[in-house]
Parts: C-alpha cells; sequence; structure tokens
C-alpha cells in the first residue's frame, strides 16, 4: 500500500545534506537499519540485521497423501507420509499470473500436481517473522535437473494467500546445488539435500493466519527455463518432464527455519 513507499530522493538528500553540508539534520544518530514490516504494515528501525532478539524455529514439512495438501509442524509426526510428489513440465509450467513485483493472492496456485502446499496451524496471537529464513529440502528426481521453489506466504482466514517476498532469491536451481562453476546433473531416484538459505521477510501473521510454504518446480517468467533434460536452455529446446519427491523421513526431514520476534 501507500505506506510502504519509499522516496529515495529524501533518502539520499537527508544524507547529503548530514554528511556533505555538514547540517544536523538526525541522519547520523538514527538506527541503521529500516525495514517494512507487513501486517503492521509500517516502517521500523533497527539496531542491526537480522534482529538479535528474534528466535528462530524449525516447520517440518508433513503430508498425510503424497499429492498434498501437507502441514508444517513443529515436530515430526509419525503419521506423515514418507514423501510428497509434484510434476514438473517445462513446456507447461507453473507460471506467475501478475508477472511483477509486490504482494499478490495466489490462492489460484492451490489443487495442482504441479504445486504442493504446506501450512501451518493458525496462529493463536499475532507473530512476527522478521529475518533470514531457510528452507532444507530433501529431495529426489527421476530427471538428470530440476529446478526448485520454495515461497513464502500469509494465508489469511478467507483463504487468500499472499506472498512474503519477490521471486528471485526462493529458487535453487538442483544442478547448482553446491555453487559449482559447471552443473552437477543428479541421479535418478538419489536423495539430495537442497538448501535455500537467502529467502527473508518481514511480516506480522495475524491471528487465526497461517504460514504457507509452497513448492514448485517452475515459476514462469522469472527464471530461465530448465529443460530439465540436463542439456542448456542456450543449445538445446528439447524438454522433459520430471517428477520431483520431497521427502519426509526421521533422517531427511525437509523443513523450514523461521525467525519469529517476541512482541
Amino acid at each position: 500500500g501507500a505506506d510502504a513507499k519509499v522516496d529515495y530522493d529524501e533518502i539520499i538528500l537527508r544524507w547529503m545534506d548530514r554528511y556533505l553540508k555538514g547540517i544536523d539534520n538526525g541522519n547520523a544518530r538514527e538506527k541503521p537499519v529500516r525495514i517494512f514490516v507487513m501486517g503492521d504494515n509500517k516502517w521500523r528501525r533497527e539496531d542491526a540485521w537480522p534482529l538479535k532478539r528474534a528466535e528462530t524455529t524449525d516447520y517440518i514439512l508433513s503430508a498425510s497423501d503424497r499429492k498434498g495438501p501437507g502441514r508444517l509442524l513443529e515436530h515430526l509426526s509419525e503419521m506423515s507420509s514418507d514423501y510428497s510428489e509434484l510434476l514438473s513440465d517445462p513446456a507447461h509450467p507453473v507460471t506467475d499470473p501478475y508477472a511483477e513485483f509486490g504482494a499478490r493472492d495466489y490462492k489460484s496456485l492451490e489443487g495442482r500436481d504441479d504445486v504442493i502446499v504446506f501450512d501451518s496451524f493458525p496462529f493463536e496471537k499475532d507473530t512476527e517473522v522478521t529475518g533470514p529464513i531457510q528452507a532444507t529440502i530433501y529431495a529426489s528426481a527421476d530427471a538428470p535437473d530440476f529446478d526448485l521453489w520454495v515461497r513464502i506466504l500469509d494465508v489469511w482466514p478467507d483463504g487468500r494467500a499472499f506472498n512474503l517476498m519477490s521471486p528471485g532469491l526462493d529458487v535453487l536451481r538442483a544442478s547448482y546445488r553446491n555453487a559449482s562453476l559447471k552443473p552437477e546433473l543428479l541421479e535418478p531416484g538419489k536423495v539430495y539435500k537442497l538448501t535455500l538459505d537467502r529467502l527473508l521477510t518481514s511480516n506480522v501473521f495475524k491471528k487465526g493466519h497461517k504460514l504457507r510454504v509452497q513448492i514448485t518446480g517452475a515459476f514462469a517468467p522469472h527464471f530461465s527455463r530448465n529443460l530439465q533434460t540436463g542439456e542448456s536452455e542456450l543449445t538445446s529446446s528439447k524438454t522433459r518432464v520430471g517428477h520431483i519427491r520431497i521427502y519426509h523421513w526421521s533422517n531427511t526431514p525437509s523443513s523450514v527455519t523461521v525467525p519469529i520476534v517476541p512482541r
């Protein structure tokens, strides 16, 4: 909304007034970190990032059905299926219906065979999540490569589901899981630990809202297309349909780690 707007000219001019003109406008005494807290819909100053007072909580991805939807639990569930499975078809990818930055309602992506969602139970009180979020996903595929999108959303009581960060940092190409210069293709059926450690947000989940983790193999047009053949999209156009499994075993517990800020 309008409260989230940033006046970059004002920020630059205040800095220049203080450090180039020597005007004491209070700039030097302000806390160095400024964040916009969604849910509360206001800007807030902080001493450092990440927030030292944040307390991390691990949510385990659990599913009673292999096609989902699933749950986010704070403890492993013996009732959980051993894995969840989704389809990934580069010729018919999951597509962002908005294809632009900003908070949007993605409820329409529920109930598809190429999308899996995991929801927390409704929060019993307003709960703030501010800071870096890490997703640790144990996955396998029957294709030599795939993209793993892990998106964080706020689900309202009426079912609307709003994204909590813009796309770009919430994706990992499996063949570059080790940040190598050249792709390391996958062995079909082998379970790999995939870590996405650049997720971040600042949001207050209001009482009755839920935290959602949404997993897909594509989110066009925000990332270069993965053919899932092991070939480069620069030299080939042939695609391959892949089946991706997300594991929930006790020795491979896929999870997300979120920073809860006491209020």
